[in-house]
């Protein structure tokens, strides 16, 4: 699965992908507002 919004791909299914990916989407939402 990959997510529009950070461009990563991970899989749902697997909790240690969601976690990463949580934290990665985290990241990049908090880079995006300040550019």
């Amino acid at each position: 699965m990959e997510c529009k919004t950070c461009r990563i791909v991970y899989n749902p299914l697997h909790p240690a992908d969601v976690k990463y990916h949580s934290q990665r989407h985290a990241v990049f939402l908090r880079g995006r507002a300040k550019a």
